[in-house]
């Protein structure tokens, strides 16, 4: 499943994990649910966690990045 595809257009709502899976809900109630398997495809245990957090700029151009209101933040 591609989650990109999944949640395309979609604002999220409320993320929560219970050790085995990963439950992400959207707004107008659309839920998808992540599982981890080992390359068996047998069900793992695990805990999601956050790498790093940031922002990611869609600008073709410096002139894009300095006119986006965005930009003042």
């Amino acid at each position: 499943m591609d989650l990109t595809r999944q949640m395309q257009g979609k604002e999220v709502a409320h993320v929560a994990t219970n050790g085995r899976t990963l439950h992400i809900r959207m707004t107008d109630g659309a839920e998808i649910v992540v599982g981890w398997v080992d390359d068996n495809g047998v069900p793992i245990a695990g805990k999601p966690v956050v790498e790093r957090r940031g922002f990611r700029l869609n600008a073709r151009g410096l002139r894009d990045i300095i006119a986006s209101p965005q930009a003042a933040r």
